[in-house]
């Protein structure tokens, strides 16, 4: 199967355990369900804080903080996911 398009996921450092820095365990839900659905991922490190931003095009498609995000997981139980992929995939339409 093809891929549908490029997504572009910007992470920030956040605080988890008592230091700040980038984990991907809380992206690891969304990037699960972008793969299923076959778009091509790449993920960059940004300076901001607790952010995630979903970017098509040159443009930012998707915005939350990194810790609305379900630890872990296939994302199936993470409704922010599945607000994310809904918004990428009127993107490609």
């Amino acid at each position: 199967m093809n891929k549908k398009g490029d997504v572009t996921i910007f992470y920030g450092p956040y605080l988890s355990c008592g230091t700040v820095d980038y984990r991907l365990d809380r992206l690891q839900g969304l990037i699960t369900l972008l793969k299923k659905e076959n778009y091509e991922i790449t993920l960059e490190k940004t300076l901001e804080r607790n952010l995630v931003q979903l970017i098509v095009h040159d443009e930012v498609v998707y915005t939350c903080k990194i810790q609305e995000l379900v630890f872990g997981g296939d994302g199936k139980l993470d409704k922010k996911c599945y607000e994310a992929v809904d918004c990428i995939s009127r993107c490609f339409l």
